[in-house]
């Protein structure tokens, strides 16, 4: 899935200890990002739901009912 050059299996160097930092960004994938394009999804999904709900009720409101008195 990842490059060669990016995968940590093979450990860092005996002689030098990694910083906390350093492991960080050698440690960093980006898992968040498809849960985040995936919520940003939903919601625009769901947006459309609500919009297309309020364009029907408003189209059910200018529909005249049959035994609605005349005006």
């Amino acid at each position: 899935m990842y490059a060669p050059d990016q995968n940590l299996s093979a450990g860092p160097a005996p002689d030098r200890r990694p910083s906390a930092s350093g492991r960080l960004a050698e440690g960093f994938r980006p898992v968040a990002l498809p849960a985040l394009a995936a919520a940003v999804l939903v919601s625009a999904v769901a947006g459309k739901a609500v919009a297309a709900r309020a364009k029907a009720a408003r189209i059910a409101a200018r529909f005249e009912h049959e035994d609605a008195p005349p005006v």
